[in-house]
């Protein structure tokens, strides 16, 4: 296990804070590929507050695939969680339009369709599970759970409605660690918990295991589609 400082990287609230950020994930996977202490075919990241929004720009914007994720309690720059608060203080409007480059409107929208992991989720390829622990951050977590719902990509949302940030309460801590650990489990490593009281959990990540050997499949025909013909 790799634990990445959780703070800001350059300079706060622009595109080099998270480009930053990435930079660092992606050394500390080649630092540790180098050494031969992980299998670079199953890697996973959990992004949790400021982290999540680096997180999301990872897993649309790396060069790296991982195996799976957990998005918690995140802070992201996207555009349903900008025009949700967008009257409630400027702080949420310049944070995501610095990170973004600009207003999502006119000549600044091709920015945004470039640099905000909302309008690039095609591009995830990631199964995520996400966590919301509070009303505003289900605000948070709803743009990629929804978008990403809808390409039928494997996602799934745990919603603690009275939870804090971070979490206090030991039931709350439970279901949101221990959950962590089936999940990364059964993505990295195929186990399974054989406690009863969680067989709706992995009947229900069974149907997102099937979803996400459909769309490899898919991507992989795309590509063989894509390679250039041999000449005979």
């Amino acid at each position: 296990m790799l634990q990445v400082e959780d703070e800001d990287w350059g300079r706060p609230g622009t595109l080099e804070e998270v480009k930053e950020a990435i930079a660092v994930y992606e050394g500390g996977i080649d630092y540790l590929d180098d050494m031969r202490l992980i299998d670079p075919a199953r890697i996973g990241i959990v992004g949790f507050s400021r982290s999540g929004l680096f997180v999301q720009y990872v897993l649309t914007h790396s060069r790296y695939h991982f195996a799976a994720a957990t998005l918690s309690a995140i802070s992201d720059a996207e555009y349903f969680r900008y025009l949700a608060f967008l009257n409630l203080g400027s702080s949420f409007a310049s944070d995501s339009e610095g990170i973004n480059g600009g207003v999502p409107f006119g000549d600044g929208l091709a920015s945004w369709i470039k640099n905000s992991p909302g309008f690039n989720l095609d591009k995830v390829t990631t199964p995520i599970r996400m966590e919301a622990n509070d009303p505003m951050s289900l605000f948070f977590e709803w743009e990629w759970f929804a978008g990403l719902s809808r390409l039928t990509k494997p996602v799934d949302l745990i919603y603690m409605a009275d939870g804090a940030h971070p979490l206090v309460k030991p039931w709350e801590r439970m279901i949101s660690q221990q959950g962590d650990v089936d999940w990364f489990c059964f993505w990295l490593k195929g186990e399974e918990d054989p406690d009863r009281a969680k067989a709706e959990q992995y009947a229900r990540w069974r149907e997102l295991r099937k979803m996400q050997g459909e769309n490899e499949k898919a991507a992989a025909e795309l590509r063989s589609k894509r390679m250039p013909q041999g000449v005979n």
